[in-house]
């Protein structure tokens, strides 16, 4: 195979700071007055694909007569596998840069000619690409102010790399101009990408300016999407237009950090507590937290967002201050509500019940996120619940039902613990009160291993009577009665043996019946009589000592109504074929099953009844 052999060229051309290898070897193409890039490229063993990919450059500083290293420093070194590409000391993402379509500033051009007049240079190879304008997330000449133009305005079409000068055009009009664009562009974000790439000195960004420049650039354009856009669960899809628009909005928020950033975020809170959003950060900050702050590293500009996110969050209630979040460490002396509740042998839910009542719940504490708690705050929580009891354990201590304990509360015979709505026990009861309450009921009598003649418990002989307990408790302690003994195996009141008779004298109330009474007078079951009760055919008396069924009211039911074994009595026959019978007579029960498992009759109707079947049977 034939070797080419490489020579230095005839004609050559000066060296223009920041121009790469492909814009050099276009100049040397143009000097050399040969169109075919590709081809003159190829004539001296060089690709002009390879060239403007950072390969080569060695034998194209060779042929042109000049250093190698100002070429490497502003030729592209691309790293496939990190998708990034290296231009000075700067990296920039792959995808933000490309050398196939040229760009150009028409105002840069005209300065390059304006040059080589001034210092007699030559015109045809006078300008030159600069390396910044294959870095596509650059729009605008930060030095002019006007976009980067892409397309000739004579043609319309997109200008390739040829052999000519780089200021013309295919169609040999010039891409350069000295007016100026007429809307200047204030474009903070390409000012300061500049200034990073070629080196030269810009305004101090402390966010971005210890990050790569790759990942500023990323930043920027996510901070402007943060102020621009509203609240979205996914990424925003974005143009080209609108990245650009958000790359110019973000850098004047790094600029001015963090106040823009904090309305934003203000903005967000606002618009979620309208739509009455779920709570929590992503329910709040939407994608900005689940796509974007919480998967940036912990750099310098990672750290800065992640701070004043994790504060804003804890100062609108959405986190709970004290928990970890994006890397900010939540309070060492910590514990969540389960380990809390557990600590106090309590349920979850008590045990949040309780914070919250007490207003120790931390503000932005919500479902499925650790609350976190002060393990001092826990142990004062748990101290004072073991020094009270709540109302299950007052029911538990009394030995009562819960509607008994609440009325005892109610009379004011155990009282609850004062407090203010931020008190730990406030409406808690006092463990030492509520034993000595007991003592004092039980004392004076034996202890009894059955329960003797005339006597019962204290809660039968209430029913017995129809006093509730909370008055037969208070006459205990007043001394007007005595309890007989208490109940071997009892707890609390429930088992103090006492006399109903002593309590119904006590009372010296007989205008009322017991349940069991009145059904006695009914000849009913006791459960039928409690039915009757529960529907207001009986009615009832309470008078705050005793509550038991009015005589008057259960004489007029007895005088409109007439049971069903009453009728089977006066037929000589079965309750459970008196039915039959009487719907064939055309009588049937005003109350009855379902509801209610005896027959109840209208006296009139069932007596004229009773006296039909028995003439009919005679």
């Amino acid at each position: 195979m034939k070797r080419c052999v490489v020579s230095r060229l005839p004609l050559r051309v000066p060296y223009r700071a920041g121009e790469p290898g492909h814009g050099l070897l276009a100049r040397l193409a143009a000097r050399h007055e040969e169109a075919d890039i590709g081809s003159f490229a190829a004539d001296r063993s060089l690709s002009f694909d390879r060239v403007a990919l950072g390969h080569d450059l060695d034998t194209l500083a060779f042929i042109a007569g000049l250093p190698a290293e100002p070429l490497y420093l502003v030729s592209p070194q691309i790293d496939a596998a990190a998708r990034t590409v290296r231009l000075g000391n700067e990296v920039v993402r792959l995808s933000d840069w490309s050398p196939r379509g040229r760009r150009w500033c028409p105002r840069c051009l005209h300065e390059d000619l304006r040059w080589a007049v001034d210092f007699g240079h030559r015109i045809d190879t006078a300008t030159f690409h600069r390396f910044w304008w294959d870095v596509k997330v650059i729009g605008n000449c930060p030095l002019h102010g006007g976009p980067l133009e892409e397309n000739c305005s004579e043609c319309g079409g997109s200008v390739a790399w040829r052999g000519q000068p780089i200021h013309l055009c295919a169609c040999g009009r010039s891409l350069a101009s000295s007016q100026d664009h007429e809307t200047r562009c204030d474009c903070p974000d390409d000012l300061y990408l500049v200034a990073r790439l070629t080196g030269t000195h810009h305004p101090p960004v402390p966010l971005l300016d210890h990050i790569p420049l790759k990942d500023a650039i990323c930043g920027i354009e996510r901070l402007g999407l943060a102020i621009l856009k509203p609240w979205s669960g996914p990424k925003p899809v974005v143009t080209k237009t609108e990245a650009k628009a958000a790359r110019m909005e973000g850098m004047r928020v790094a600029l001015a950090w963090e106040t823009p950033f904090l309305a934003a975020l203000d903005r967000l809170v606002a618009e979620a507590r309208a739509r009455e959003a779920p709570r929590g950060m992503i329910g709040t900050y939407g994608w900005i937290y689940e796509h974007w702050v919480s998967t940036l590293p912990d750099d310098t500009f990672g750290t800065q967002i992640k701070a004043v996110l994790h504060q804003h969050a804890i100062a609108n209630g959405v986190v709970a201050k004290g928990e970890s979040l994006l890397g900010q460490q939540g309070v060492s002396d910590v514990i969540n509500i389960t380990h809390a509740a557990r600590a106090m042998g309590i349920s979850y839910k008590r045990m949040r019940h309780t914070l919250d009542r007490a207003g120790l719940l931390p503000r932005g504490a919500r479902r499925g996120v650790a609350a976190p708690l002060s393990v001092s705050r826990v142990s004062e929580i748990k101290a004072a619940y073991e020094r009270t009891i709540g109302m299950g354990g007052l029911r538990c201590l009394l030995g009562l039902g819960k509607t008994q304990t609440r009325r005892i509360v109610g009379a004011g015979l155990v009282k609850a613990k004062a407090g203010g709505p931020n008190e730990i026990d406030a409406g808690r009861f006092p463990l030492n009160e509520a034993r000595d309450f007991v003592a004092r009921v039980r004392q004076g009598g034996p202890q009894r291993c059955s329960i003797p003649a005339r006597a019962a418990t204290l809660p039968s002989a209430c029913r017995s009577v129809g006093i509730r307990v909370e008055v037969a408790l208070g006459l205990i302690l007043d001394g007007r009665i005595s309890p007989i003994g208490v109940l071997d195996g009892s707890v609390g009141v429930s088992g103090v043996l006492i006399y109903p008779a002593d309590l119904r004298r006590a009372t010296d109330r007989e205008t009322s019946l017991t349940v069991e009474a009145a059904a006695r007078e009914l000849g009913i079951h006791h459960e039928v009589a409690r039915f009757l009760v529960a529907r207001r055919y009986l009615p009832v008396l309470a008078d705050g000592t005793r509550r038991g069924i009015d005589p008057v009211g259960l004489r007029r039911f007895r005088t409109k109504h007439m049971s069903g074994v009453e009728v089977a009595r006066a037929l000589g026959t079965s309750p459970r074929h008196l039915a039959p019978k009487l719907l064939a007579a055309g009588i049937k029960p005003v109350i009855g099953p379902p509801e209610c498992r005896q027959l109840f009759f209208d006296r009139r109707l069932a007596e004229d009844g009773v006296t039909r079947l028995r003439n009919e049977h005679q």
